[in-house]
């Protein structure tokens, strides 16, 4: 909060004058002293600490909140350990790490939670959810993960249970040009790279469609470098029709390899190529137990397989084509 005293506080009050200050943004401690948080991780860990899952009206003054933790178990609200491991991921692949910067509530707009995560979200291109112990936890598509880092195998005869498995092409999610903007000035209320746009060329000539995206927001993208980073992020994995395929098994799924966020190698007759899926890398977006069956579900993205990596092979969609 700032005080203004006269003639051109005078003016301020009438309406006819505005007041800007440069400022550097949260810092680490909560007393001003310590390093900017200048990594969208960071930030979007920072505020689902102290104004998302913190009680009463959250953080209103004095060092930052203590990270929560659920009754007497003592197992904090937020998996911290996953921002991290996200951050550690975006460093290997983006010079200096993920550098956003930005607001929420400026010039007096009012969103709800939902809309403020899914900006972190879309500017980072990750996910937020709920692991096996109720934490919420971010992930993120590992482009470089290779065979030998994938959990063990799960396979039809021993561990998915019969007719349990179900396989969902969706062709109205493959996208490949990407209107998208970022750099929000939030003085001016406008977008100072407004009507940028992407395509991916490589998705159109290998599935022989254009298919235009929804508007991208990159509310916390600052620089024209991470922009392109970020957007292709985006790209690559909407640059392929997405294969979602479900399935269940015992209590065993409950383990840590078969975690939200974890891959795992599948193999199974019911896939889309003749005699099935031979070790295709499923990347677990959801786990849920039915105590009445006493199994475990899961969903999944198919993200196929690749001698060394697993990270963005397509799997072949039986169609057939006319002509050329």
């Amino acid at each position: 909060m700032g005080y203004g005293r006269g003639p051109k506080a005078d003016l301020v009050a009438s309406g006819n004058a505005i007041i800007t200050l440069n400022i550097r943004g949260i810092e680490k401690s909560g007393a001003g002293t310590g390093p900017l948080l200048t990594d969208l991780h960071d930030q979007a860990l920072h505020f689902l600490q102290n104004f998302v899952v913190a009680s009463g009206e959250g953080y209103m003054t004095g060092g930052w909140n203590a990270m929560p933790v659920m009754g007497s178990d003592g197992v904090c609200v937020i998996n911290e350990q996953s921002f991290n491991d996200l951050k550690t991921l975006r460093q290997s692949e983006i010079a200096g790490g993920l550098v956003a910067a930005g607001g929420v509530g400026a010039n007096g707009e009012l969103i709800d939670v939902t809309e403020a995560l899914k900006r972190f979200m879309v500017s980072g291109d990750f996910r937020l959810g709920p692991n096996r112990f109720w934490q919420i936890a971010a992930y993120a598509i590992n482009e470089n993960l290779t065979e030998a880092d994938l959990s063990p195998k799960l396979t039809d005869e021993f561990d998915v249970h019969t007719r349990t498995m179900k396989v969902f092409p969706k062709l109205a999610e493959l996208q490949n040009i990407l209107p998208y903007k970022y750099n929000r000035n939030h003085v001016a209320d406008r977008w100072d790279a407004d009507n940028q746009l992407f395509t991916n060329q490589d998705s159109i000539d290998r599935w022989r469609v254009a298919q235009l995206s929804s508007p991208i927001e990159l509310h916390f993208v600052t620089d024209p470098t991470t922009a392109s980073f970020v957007i292709g992020k985006h790209a690559r994995r909407r640059g392929d029709v997405p294969i979602y395929v479900v399935l269940e098994g015992s209590v065993c799924l409950m383990q840590e390899d078969y975690d939200v966020g974890k891959y795992f190698p599948l193999k199974h007759w019911r896939g889309l190529r003749r005699g099935g899926w031979r070790d295709q890398a499923m990347w677990i977006l959801s786990s849920s137990f039915n105590p009445e069956t006493r199994r475990v579900r899961l969903e999944c993205l198919n993200r196929g397989v690749a001698p060394g990596a697993c990270g963005f092979m397509p799997v072949p969609m039986p169609f057939i084509m006319c002509g050329e």
